[in-house]
């Protein structure tokens, strides 16, 4: 597992790698991931700060940030791209070296990632972990409430056929 907070408070990388065959590819990921989403964000925060437009984007979190929601994906799916060529890569050299390490051609992870930026939520899921994110409101409960009325007479109704037959 993997928390990042941001130097400005700004931004919240957070990440669950669940490695099958072994840990490599899920230590590989959680070295190089962050490290890659960071670098993305930071070359697109140098370029839109730095040029005049970026005056007319919308600001969100804290800090110097000029991101849209669209930059922020990006980043972290081209940081996810470099991270799985990267350990592809990683694996064809180690098994040119020593060839006994056929091993790591069958190692892999999953990845949950969040990113919480300002109100913003950036969810990526790669194999087979999910996330689930609830919220409580009192319109949710009120909805809940209803439904469980509901089900309790379902349930009285199917008794009921069961005692019939």
């Amino acid at each position: 597992m993997q928390v990042v907070c941001s130097p400005d408070d700004s931004l919240l990388f957070c990440a669950i790698f669940d490695g099958f065959n072994g840990r490599d590819a899920a230590d590989f990921l959680s070295v190089t991931l962050f490290t890659k989403f960071s670098q993305n964000l930071a070359k697109i925060e140098s370029r839109l700060c730095s040029s005049s437009s970026s005056r007319s984007r919308s600001r969100s979190g804290g800090g110097g940030e000029c991101r849209k929601a669209e930059e922020v994906e990006g980043a972290l799916r081209d940081a996810l791209r470099y991270s799985e060529e990267a350990f592809l890569g990683m694996v064809e050299r180690h098994i040119e070296e020593e060839p006994s390490r056929q091993d790591l051609a069958m190692v892999g992870s999953c990845v949950l990632a969040v990113v919480l930026q300002g109100r913003h939520l950036y969810a990526m899921s790669l194999g087979d972990s999910r996330a689930v994110l609830a919220t409580t409101t009192t319109q949710k409960k009120k909805q809940t409430k209803k439904k469980k009325k509901k089900k309790k007479k379902e349930q009285k109704d199917l008794e009921m056929e069961m005692e019939m037959e």
